[in-house]
């Protein structure tokens, strides 16, 4: 009998766990209706998504203003005899009429005080010939890069003739050199520097890198170092100045962007791309760069001896003349300097 005793008891325990889940489901099931002709109808809840925040570009094309910080060099940006020029706020000119809106300009004098200028909240992008270098890129939001370059050592001509003038980096140890603080080449001298080479450099954050090549030019100072770029475009205008060698390698320029500005620069890539490839920056290269490439040290030095011994016997003349036939007196003093050296005979 003890053989069945068990397995009955198994069954039996079985049967009520059973029933008792019957009972309960009865009674704790909610009914899906009120009554038979009330049914409860079920609501389904859709939440409206929160509507999307203006982008960067967005408020620029709102508000028709791109709000820009542009150095104030000859290389950037500069009042020329036709306005407003350089070759830096042409190409962001020409990106702003892409947009439909507006340039507005806050100048810099200095890189430093550029970098300063850039940190603030309604600047959108800052245009100061500034160098993607890895210790930048860890601090600024950089856009597409623009041009490429190489950092020079500029060095005044007169040391040529001395044993003072640099060929190499082992040879600055004994050069007095001045750069910009904040820039670049700070960076590169003190690497350099780490590398247990003895530069002698003094960094100013007063002077542009034109103000300091004049003050080559005029050897108050021995030596600068400044983008290959830079240094062509001011050559004629300090033919004292005279290239001792590349101390860097190859890098790209690029405008700085604010924070946030991430449909803001893709905008601006595709942009440069079709600028690039309908041959519009080219002739902006073109229309910059290309005269830099004739300089004759002799004719540019006889020219600025003449400006001031010549010229001025003959000035009051190309004034008079372009005032009577609407020509700038200059232009006609210019062609009258290929053709005769202002020799009147």
């Amino acid at each position: 009998m003890n053989i069945y005793i068990k397995p009955t008891l198994l069954v039996l325990f079985t049967l009520s766990i059973f029933v008792f889940g019957w009972i309960s489901r009865g009674i704790y099931t909610p009914s899906l209706k009120l009554s038979e002709d009330i049914p409860i109808e079920i609501v389904r809840v859709i939440e409206t998504p929160a509507p999307k925040k203006p982008s960067l570009l967005d408020k620029i094309k709102n508000d028709k203003t791109l709000n820009v910080v542009l150095l104030n060099t000859l290389s950037t940006y500069y009042i020329g005899t036709d306005g407003k020029q350089g070759f830096e706020y042409d190409l962001l000119k020409s990106y702003a009429d892409s947009l439909g809106v507006e340039l507005n300009i806050t100048t810099a004098q200095t890189t430093k005080e550029a970098i300063e200028l850039s940190k603030k909240l309604e600047i959108h992008i800052t245009s100061a010939s500034l160098a993607k270098t890895p210790l930048r890129e860890k601090s600024f939001n950089f856009g597409p890069s623009y041009a490429e370059i190489q950092e020079q050592v500029v060095c005044y001509r007169g040391m040529e003739k001395s044993k003072k003038f640099p060929r190499d980096i082992e040879n600055l140890s004994g050069v007095n050199i001045v750069i910009g603080e904040d820039t670049s080449y700070s960076e590169t001298v003190q690497s350099l520097r780490d590398d247990s080479f003895d530069i002698n450099a003094t960094l100013t954050s007063k002077f542009s890198s034109e103000e300091l090549l004049a003050k080559v030019a005029s050897h108050e100072i021995d030596c600068t170092i400044v983008d290959s770029n830079i240094y062509a475009m001011n050559l004629k205008y300090f033919p004292e100045i005279s290239l001792a060698f590349t101390i860097s390698e190859r890098e790209q320029l690029a405008w700085v962007l604010a924070d946030g500005s991430k449909e803001l620069k893709a905008d601006m890539y595709s942009w440069f791309n079709n600028f690039n490839q309908s041959g519009a920056m080219a002739e902006l290269k073109d229309h910059y760069y290309n005269n830099v490439l004739f300089f004759d040290y002799y004719n540019t030095k006889v020219f600025y001896k003449r400006v001031e011994s010549r010229l001025p016997k003959y000035q009051k003349f190309f004034e008079n003349a372009g005032k009577y036939y609407g020509i700038p007196w200059r232009l006609l003093a210019s062609i009258s300097y290929q053709e005769s050296h202002w020799n009147p005979k």
